[in-house]
Formats: C-alpha cells, sequence, structure tokens
C-alpha cells in the first residue's frame, strides 16, 4: 500500500520504438553504460551478443534496431527466472510506484498516465537467447 492508501507496484517504464513497457522492481538490477559487446557466431539475431558486467558474462539483446557502429548508450540489467539479461535499444522512461492495471488486463500491467501499460515479458525475451534453442545443444551438460 502507498501513503495514501493505494496499492501500488514498483517497477521502470521503458520505451521501445512507440511503445512503452512495465517491468517489475524485483526484475530490474541497474541501469549502466554499455560495456563492450561481443557478437556470438552461429547466435540468433535477437542476441546482440555477451558483455562483461560486474565480473558476469550477460547476454544482450537489442530490442530495437541498432545500426551497426551507432552508439548503444545504456544497458538495463535484469534478471528473470534467476538469469540475468542485458536490454538495450530501449529508453527508460520513468521508475517508482504504479497503480496495477483492472485484472481484465495482462497480468503485472500498470496504469501509467491514464494508459495501461504491459510488462515486458522476459521470460519469451531470455527463451531465445539460451544456448539450447541455437547453439545445437539440449542445454544441459552431458
Amino acid at each position: 500500500m502507498s501513503l495514501y492508501g493505494e496499492a501500488t507496484r514498483g517497477g521502470v517504464i521503458v520505451r521501445v520504438g512507440e511503445r512503452h513497457y512495465v517491468l517489475a522492481e524485483e526484475n530490474v538490477l541497474r541501469v549502466v553504460p554499455c560495456p563492450p559487446v561481443q557478437r556470438v557466431p552461429g547466435s540468433p539475431p535477437e542476441l546482440m551478443g555477451i558483455a562483461m558486467d560486474g565480473g558476469e558474462v550477460l547476454p544482450v539483446l537489442a530490442l530495437a534496431t541498432i545500426e551497426p557502429g551507432a552508439p548503444v548508450g545504456a544497458l538495463l540489467v535484469c534478471q528473470s527466472m534467476g538469469e540475468p539479461l542485458g536490454l538495450t535499444g530501449l529508453e527508460v522512461v520513468e521508475s517508482g510506484f504504479f497503480r496495477p492495471a483492472p485484472a481484465l488486463h495482462t497480468p503485472g500491467a500498470v496504469i501509467w498516465h491514464g494508459e495501461v501499460i504491459d510488462p515486458l515479458d522476459l521470460v519469451s525475451l531470455l527463451n531465445c537467447v539460451q544456448p539450447g534453442t541455437w547453439a545445437g545443444t539440449s542445454g544441459q551438460l552431458p
């Protein structure tokens, strides 16, 4: 509950192209300048590459088309199901507490400036960068 007696949900509103999405506060770790990203041969086009973040390897997804050689800017470091994920090609618009959307909307949606903002589906994004989906493996060690 907020100070005003309304239920609220913490999160970050981002813009990808013309659409806005919300990321729940428990999924957002930090925003950092984008470190150098190394392309992985044979990886899906959604995977921009991998980068080092705090001594750990982080898969990086570009949510919007970034021209080769163009500055990438910020990296939004997230986690879903305990797995880290870096997102770029987006703009962080606002962070704070938002009213949950009515139950008839997508679970996790919030109300922002009178609009219903759907959550960014981190599970689907994470699934497209799992090695088992593109590296010719089952994703399990022998």
